[in-house]
C-alpha cells in the first residue's frame, strides 16, 4: 500500500478501570471550556503523557527515525463532532508542522453514521476508513486527510498528534520523493 502509507494499531491504549470515562468526560470538558475550538490543544496530564510517549514508542516499533529533540511538541489536540457539531477542518496535511502525524480515536458512537476518515494519495486516490475506538492511524504528514462529518447525537472523540523527527518523511516512510 505504497500509495497509503498508514500504519494501523488496534487496542492502542491501554486504560486502566474507570479511566476511559474519566478522560472522555475531561476531554469533552475542555473542549467545550475553548468554546468548541476544535483542534483544542489539550492539557498536558499524565494521560496525555503516557498517550503520546505511547505513540512515539508505537511509532518506532514499526518505522526507523529519531525525534528531534530540539523541535519536537509533544501535544495532543482533541477534536469533538456529532450532528450538531462540525469540525471545522476538512482536507488537510501536516507537512508544516510534523514528519509523522497520527490520529488516535478515543471514542466513536455506536450508532455513528458517518466520521469515516479519508486519505488522499498523491495520485488523487482515495481511501476512505471506518475508524474503531481505541484505534490509531500513523501516517507521513505529507497525507491529505479528510474527517466526514458524523451524524449521530453521540461525540465521535479524536486526538491528533505528531512527531518531528530527524530524518525525512520519504526516509522513513520508504517513499520515492
Amino acid at each position: 500500500m505504497k500509495d497509503f502509507p498508514i500504519i494501523r494499531i488496534d487496542n492502542f491504549y491501554d486504560f486502566s478501570k474507570g479511566e476511559n470515562t474519566r478522560v472522555k468526560n475531561k476531554v469533552i470538558n475542555q473542549i467545550k471550556r475553548a468554546e468548541w475550538d476544535n483542534n483544542y490543544a489539550l492539557e498536558k496530564n499524565k494521560f496525555t503523557t503516557k498517550l503520546y510517549n505511547t505513540f512515539v514508542d508505537t511509532a518506532k516499533k514499526n518505522l526507523k527515525f529519531k525525534v528531534n529533540k530540539d523541535l519536537n511538541r509533544d501535544f495532543c489536540w482533541a477534536v469533538a463532532s456529532n450532528k450538531d457539531f462540525k469540525p471545522s477542518v476538512n482536507w488537510h496535511n501536516h507537512i508544516k508542522s510534523s514528519t509523522i502525524n497520527s490520529v488516535y480515536y478515543l471514542d466513536i458512537p455506536k450508532d455513528m453514521e458517518g466520521g469515516e476518515i479519508e486519505f488522499r494519495s498523491r495520485r488523487k486516490d482515495v481511501l476512505r476508513i471506518t475508524p474503531k475506538t481505541n484505534e490509531l492511524y500513523i501516517f507521513p504528514c505529507w497525507l491529505w486527510h479528510n474527517p466526514i462529518d458524523v451524524k449521530s447525537k453521540q461525540f465521535r472523540l479524536s486526538i491528533n498528534m505528531e512527531i518531528i523527527a530527524l530524518e525525512k518523511h520519504w526516509e522513513i516512510f520508504d517513499e520515492d520523493k
